[in-house]
């Protein structure tokens, strides 16, 4: 799990050095796939443990939520910033065998957007990204149907990503006599 204390101490440490803090990207992650229960020949054969479930949990999620909440201070004092987090397609649609990356992905994207409500009255704009992964060439032309439903698949993204999706967009707010725009711009690379 991320340690507070570290976090914050690396962030005294940056301001030090490099005076006012302006932009955080929250870009760690790790994966521990597992089904959340396997079945064969009618006995359960296996299941997501506690410490997979728990690992992915402490880095992609309060990671994320760890670092901004020692970095946001900072940015308010210095009158603004940018804070991007990394999230996925996955924590859109959801993918086989990652019960816990979709749900800290997911996360990702639900925390970017209040955030964006929360600091943007200070001036702090809230980001997310959601990359897909994009296949080798020799996939696209591949007729498999293994192939096609990979295809389907991040047709589908695509189609319900925020950049189409007006219920992923927090709107307009009026601060400081100006308007800005809070908004979770969670984009997909290539799409």
């Amino acid at each position: 799990m991320t340690s507070a204390a570290s976090v914050a101490s690396a962030v005294e440490e940056v301001a030090a050095r490099l005076g006012a803090v302006y932009v955080l990207v929250n870009n760690a992650g790790i994966l521990r796939d597992g089904q959340l229960v396997k079945y064969k020949d009618g006995a359960l054969a296996g299941a997501m443990s506690d410490e997979q479930f728990d690992a992915v949990i402490g880095v992609n999620l309060k990671g994320v939520f760890t670092c901004t909440r020692a970095v946001a201070p900072r940015m308010i004092q210095a009158g603004g910033g940018v804070i991007l987090n990394a999230s996925s397609v996955v924590g859109l649609y959801g993918n086989f065998g990652q019960t816990n990356y979709v749900a800290t992905k997911a996360g990702v994207i639900g925390m970017t957007k209040v955030w964006a409500r929360e600091l943007g009255k200070y001036q702090i704009r809230v980001n997310a990204v959601a990359p897909g992964s994009l296949p080798p060439k020799w996939w696209r032309g591949c007729r498999r149907r293994s192939c096609k439903a990979w295809w389907g698949i991040r047709r589908w993204a695509a189609w319900a990503s925020p950049r189409t999706s007006p219920t992923l967009t927090p709107g307009w707010h009026r601060t400081r006599h100006r308007l800005l725009r809070a908004r979770c711009s969670a984009w997909t690379a290539g799409w």
